[in-house]
């Protein structure tokens, strides 16, 4: 079966791209019968992967709040990501991820977005921009190693780690079209769905989506994003949806609960994906513009700072001509 997750990071800023990713696994077995046994794939692989801090030999797969924070800097969700990629088919026969700069990464985890990514002056890579930007290459080496390891003795595979970078310029057309920020959002994790559910749901499919805003019932979605499916609502409550689609020989359950980056190891592997591209990107946003300006304080986009922000660069986006669609949210 193929267990699967989907998670955003950047939904609140005002500044910087919104990143929806998802990750997928593929475990031995047929798909669970009982929607509240979310196959424990921490355990499985126990060996080289935790949910709790990383020590010597793991990595830690959780919540990207977990494992990221500026005051931690980016070194530590920065290697588990990137030992997560070299586990994928475009790893080298070295045993180090095949991406030698961040450019590679994007290429390997956003294909589609680059050139929206490249329209944008602030998200240009300078000439001496470091990779990694704050890891150890030796040490992600050396996770990659045991973890590449631990997956084929249990045979378990990482098929997909796949990202949608939405830039500032993309999110405010699609909001004008949709007039509503989590119609925005959701438009970019059913994207997500459709490809998984797509390539995946003939091997048996689980699909762990984290809550989107306020929202507990999504049937209407789902029979709307696949026609021509037959939906069963398993389950519906404050804190959780679990619904089974089959079409055919294919059947595909999407789950979506508050947390489930600590109920599903994909999930958490996405939001980890989530939070340090945006994160590097915002560290090519400030390397950009401060040095425009001597003296600007970097920003991380979200709403109080942001402001602050635009308050600082207003004489300097002036001279520049800088559109402000281009660069700030409109919600």
């Amino acid at each position: 079966m193929i267990l699967a997750g989907i998670d955003e990071a950047g939904y609140g800023p005002i500044l910087g791209p919104l990143l929806v990713a998802s990750a997928a696994v593929r475990l031995p077995g047929p798909l669970p019968a009982n929607c509240n046994a979310i196959p424990d794939v921490w355990k499985a692989l126990r060996k080289s992967v935790t949910a709790d801090r990383a020590t010597a030999g793991k990595i830690q797969i959780a919540d990207s709040k977990k494992v990221y924070s500026p005051g931690k800097g980016l070194a530590t969700l920065e290697a588990n990501v990137l030992t997560l990629l070299a586990t994928m088919p475009f790893t080298s026969a070295g045993g180090l991820p095949a991406a030698q700069s961040l450019g590679d990464v994007l290429s390997q985890t956003a294909a589609t977005h680059v050139a929206d990514i490249s329209a944008l002056p602030w998200y240009a890579p300078s000439p001496h921009e470091p990779f990694p930007l704050e890891a150890s290459r030796s040490g992600i080496a050396m996770r990659a190693n045991v973890l590449r390891a631990e997956i084929a003795a249990n045979h378990v595979e990482l098929v997909r780690y796949q990202a949608s970078v939405v830039t500032e310029w993309v999110y405010n057309q699609l909001v004008d079209k949709t007039r509503n920020k989590a119609s925005a959002l959701f438009f970019y994790v059913s994207r997500h769905l459709d490809e998984i559910v797509r390539q995946h749901a003939s091997e048996g499919l689980w699909v762990v989506c984290d809550r989107q805003g306020g929202r507990s019932h999504y049937g209407d979605l789902l029979r709307m994003l696949f026609e021509g499916w037959d939906l069963t609502i398993e389950e519906e409550s404050s804190t959780v949806g679990h619904y089974l689609l089959r079409k055919k020989s294919q059947l595909a359950r999407i789950s979506f609960a508050e947390k489930g980056e600590t109920l599903s190891l994909p999930t958490a592997a996405a939001s980890m994906l989530c939070k340090y591209l945006r994160e590097a990107l915002m560290h090519r946003f400030n390397g950009w513009w401060c040095p425009q300006q001597p003296g600007l304080k970097p920003t991380a986009g979200y709403y109080t700072d942001g402001i602050r922000w635009l308050a600082d660069t207003a004489t300097l986006r002036e001279s520049l001509g800088t559109a402000q669609d281009r660069l700030i949210r409109s919600r």
